[in-house]
């Protein structure tokens, strides 16, 4: 069934390994602690890694890809950092309930469904990553959780590229180009900052903003929209400083 279980305060390092072809999940971690290095985890029936009850996962440069559950999945104050790591054919990453996730140059290729997404007071922060080619959403966030983009590219999605839902977003330096249908969906009571990017070529409204929702466009290029650049509707705003649209 499993690859390897961990529990009850445990401490598991795995180096320069392979796991693969499990009928169920390759790792469980609950309420412990594992390091992956230069490791490969795919081909499993379940997710790479199931993270629950406050486990700490450390990837770095290794390679997730080709499982049929999220490649990793944590659930209740669990914590993911993940550094030179790539992700691809699959569903990437899902967190939830007051978790945190932290990402800095990875790559989430080819992906299968939503690519990142946070729920339930989870964080998501993103440094220098790159997420493309998904027939679903680059990252969605719900239900009061919050995220941080810098210094990324997200292109290429089949579904709005990201979408936040009753949560927080600030987006730096960053690209969003090329999506299918929307860039930003912001929606119900959701708020975002958007500073120094660039924003490009949607098909559909590039920024659509509705119920209740607020976003701030600082320095920020939106051009090439297919419709609409900036669609807002239903008690929203946006407010705009030295953007070129």
């Amino acid at each position: 069934q499993l690859g390897v279980y961990v529990e009850n305060k445990g401490n598991c390092t795995i180096v320069a390994c392979k796991i693969n072809n499990h009928p169920n999940t390759a790792i469980t971690v609950s309420d412990s602690e594992i390091t992956v290095l230069d490791s490969e985890i795919s081909k499993n029936d379940g997710n790479g890694i199931l993270a629950l009850n406050s486990s700490v996962l450390n990837l770095e440069s290794s390679k997730f890809h080709s499982n049929n559950m999220p490649h990793i999945a944590g659930k209740t104050s669990c914590k993911l950092t993940a550094n030179h790591c790539d992700f691809s054919d699959g569903k990437s990453i899902y967190m939830l309930d007051q978790s945190e996730v932290n990402l800095t140059y990875c790559k989430i290729l080819d992906g299968t469904g939503v690519q990142v997404e946070v729920t339930d007071q989870t964080k998501l922060t993103m440094a220098n990553c790159v997420i493309r080619k998904s027939t679903g959403n680059a990252v969605k966030a719900s239900r009061n959780s919050t995220v941080h983009i810098s210094d990324s590219q997200i292109a290429e999605h089949r579904l709005p590229q990201i979408v936040i839902n009753d949560s927080s977003l600030i987006f730096r330096n960053s690209e969003l180009i090329d999506g299918e249908r929307n860039g930003f969906i912001i929606e119900n009571h959701s708020e975002a900052h958007i500073q120094d990017s660039f924003i490009s070529k949607h098909r559909y409204p590039q920024l659509w903003i509705d119920k209740n929702s607020t976003v701030e466009l600082k320095m920020t290029q939106v051009t090439e929209g297919k419709e609409s650049d900036i669609y807002v509707q239903n008690n929203s705003s946006v407010y705009g400083d030295q953007c070129i649209i």
